[in-house]
């Protein structure tokens, strides 16, 4: 018995998709773009993207997690659906700031053997300013003596910076002894 020899291609996918992201610096006015010991400010809309690369490539998701809650789905703004570059456009309401917080950005793409690539990114949304409060010293009040120290605490919803600074002539910045929330100085 004989049979007609029949030829079919078949592809060997050895590889994982490879993955990339990034949280792009925001263009609007007035914009923070901060990047202080690996961690992403922002402070207006801004841009996340990055690639989804595979000969095979079967699909890419992007997800966000905010303040450690459980993950939502994105849609992306371009790319995403196929092989290539991707972007997703974060809004960010700077009059009641509702979006400030700490998110967990991740694209996980998959190719057509079922393997899955993983990167993520953090970036803060803070657009409400710290709170700085004098202790020490009321409003009208007039200081009589040649020196005065100044007390006093700092708040912010995402953290502080470990610098405080003042001003006597609107010019020229000092650094505040400070410890923690409290700070002193001393004039």
């Amino acid at each position: 018995n004989t049979s007609d020899i029949k030829a079919k291609p078949i592809s060997v996918d050895k590889d994982s998709p490879t993955v990339t992201i990034e949280a792009k610096a925001s263009e609007e006015e007035g914009a923070t773009n901060l990047t202080e010991k690996g961690t992403i400010y922002r402070n207006r809309s801004f841009t996340v993207s990055g690639s989804a690369i595979d000969t095979y490539f079967d699909s890419a998701t992007l997800s966000v997690s905010k303040d450690g809650k459980a993950a939502e789905t994105l849609t992306f703004k371009t790319g995403g659906n196929e092989n290539g570059e991707w972007t997703y456009t974060q809004e960010v309401d700077v009059n009641n700031h509702s979006n400030d917080g700490t998110y967990l950005y991740t694209i996980t793409a998959k190719d057509k053997a079922g393997r899955v690539s993983t990167t993520s990114t953090t970036v803060i949304i803070d657009t409400t300013g710290p709170t700085l409060g004098l202790n020490n010293f009321a409003d009208g009040q007039v200081i009589t003596s040649s020196e005065f120290t100044f007390r006093g605490i700092a708040f912010d919803n995402v953290g502080l910076s470990d610098d405080i600074e003042y001003t006597q002539d609107g010019t020229t910045w000092k650094e505040v002894t400070s410890s923690g929330l409290s700070w002193n100085l001393s004039m």
